[in-house]
């Protein structure tokens, strides 16, 4: 009968489902319409947690005729991350993690190279360094810069263009919590480890835009589906992206309120998320 507590709770679960897709829908929708100056519009999902990879996709067909190389610093077991959609197109990869990996990397040498190791701002740049030696590359030679450590990724990033990296593109997991013009950042911690639901981590995308435009990058996107990354292009490429603006509140997604059931999306306030950020209050007055 339908009445039974087996078959009522079925129904409840599928009619929550139902609404729950709806809402995901309607907050992808939105995001798209108000970012029609955006490259979010080509989000699509293929090896990343989310429409990161479309993104990505995007941004190499318009500027890249050759393979290139890509650094990823986070890249998790290496089954889900942004830069396995750019080895499947032929380019080389250094990966960086904390993590076994899910597969062999041994078996693909050529094209990867994967340090296990715990990251910090004082480590990372000779961590890359030898990892670009492996694939017969440079330092000087990368491309693409993609960061997703769940916290100190500002200022592993910062780290990284300070010792000479010079990528044309930037991929950021950002704190989309906080929008523009709240520019914060977590306090520097090398030991640090999110434990979610917390909201303390990482940066807020308007402190990576006042990081990377006074190193000559400038924003193109935030990923339309979860609002967590986001991508940056260097001003001198700036010609082939004329559709997009320059407004970071026309770029700018927001925190997903009903988008995936992932950690990410399920985040809290805390007291030690708001002492952070009145601190980054008090010393930008």
């Amino acid at each position: 009968m339908l009445g039974s507590p087996p078959q009522s709770m079925l129904l409840q679960e599928t009619v929550g489902e139902l609404v729950r897709h709806t809402d995901q829908l309607t907050d992808v929708i939105s995001v798209i319409n108000r970012n029609e100056k955006s490259l979010s519009k080509y989000g699509k999902q293929v090896f990343s947690q989310s429409d990161e990879d479309g993104i990505t996709l995007e941004i190499v067909q318009r500027l890249f005729d050759r393979k290139g190389v890509v650094v990823e610093i986070g890249v998790g077991d290496g089954i889900e991350n942004n830069s396995l959609v750019l080895l499947a197109l032929g380019w080389r990869a250094v990966w960086v993690g904390n993590e076994d990996l899910g597969f062999e990397v041994r078996d693909f040498a050529k094209s990867i190279s994967y340090t296990k190791s715990w990251v910090t701002k004082d480590n990372i740049f000779a961590t890359v360094k030898q990892d670009c030696r492996d694939i017969d590359s440079d330092f000087s030679m990368v491309d693409i810069l993609m960061v997703d450590l769940d916290g100190n990724d500002f200022y592993v990033t910062e780290a990284l263009l300070d010792g000479g990296m010079k990528p044309s593109v930037l991929v950021l997991e950002y704190n989309s919590y906080l929008p523009p013009p709240i520019d914060w950042k977590m306090e520097y911690n090398p030991e640090n480890i999110w434990v979610p639901p917390s909201l303390n981590y990482g940066a807020s995308l308007q402190a990576y835009v006042n990081l990377l435009s006074r190193r000559g990058y400038f924003l193109v996107a935030c990923n339309a589906q979860t609002g967590n990354n986001a991508f940056f292009v260097k001003n001198e490429l700036a010609g082939k992206f004329g559709d997009v603006s320059r407004e970071i509140g026309d770029l700018y997604v927001g925190r997903a309120q009903n988008v995936y059931n992932t950690p990410h999306n399920k985040k809290k306030l805390s007291r030690d998320f708001i002492e952070s950020v009145l601190r980054s209050g008090l010393k930008q007055q």
